[in-house]
């Protein structure tokens, strides 16, 4: 890795270290992030490894906590959710002005305790849906591994071979379980 700063080409040390994060108008610690350290000059190239998860815990810990949402907060969640303003607005306010938003987001105002209240909800829902996105995500992922293991599996097998029953025991029992920890979806090609 190439360092961003003195353009040398030395290996980044990565080194495990404790980085303040400041979002939504709060401080975190980030504990034990590995971070590239160019040996010439010090520079840390800091990346944050799943972001997106970081931040649905930040919204998570936003919609929990039973006192009102402040400025920065408000601007997170509106933020996290992926709406503009009037989006934002046209969602939890029936007040006719735009600037409504940019008031509460800025602490020139604050939403009243309904709309707060819808807010969060709104939060819980997107971060419902997110959740379902990732384990679906999640799920193509390990399905993929599953093939590609079962692939590397049958590599060496030719699969007319293996249906017409020409393959010893040992492969079989082998294969089945596989199949069996896998729950893979080649079982139906075992039982062909």
């Amino acid at each position: 890795m190439k360092c961003s700063e003195c353009d040398s080409k030395p290996t980044m040390k990565k080194v495990a270290e404790t980085i303040p994060y400041t979002i939504a108008g709060m401080e975190f610690q980030l504990k034990g992030l590995k971070v590239p350290t160019c040996p010439e000059c010090g520079n840390k190239e800091i990346v944050i490894p799943a972001i997106k998860n970081l931040h649905m815990v930040v919204a998570e810990i936003l919609v929990s906590q039973v006192s009102d949402l402040k400025g920065p907060q408000i601007k997170f969640l509106r933020k996290f959710m992926r709406l503009n303003q009037q989006q934002f607005h046209s969602l939890v306010s029936d007040n006719p002005s735009d600037a409504v938003v940019s008031r509460w987001e800025n602490d020139k105002t604050s939403p009243g305790y309904p709309t707060l209240l819808l807010i969060k909800k709104l939060v819980q829902e997107k971060i419902l849906e997110d959740q379902k996105e990732f384990e679906r995500i999640a799920d193509q992922i390990q399905k993929a591994e599953t093939a590609a293991k079962l692939d590397e599996f049958l590599a060496p097998l030719s699969l007319k071979e293996f249906l017409n029953g020409q393959q010893e025991c040992g492969n079989r029992k082998a294969l089945s379980k596989f199949l069996t920890y896998t729950g893979s979806a080649y079982v139906q090609v075992r039982a062909g």
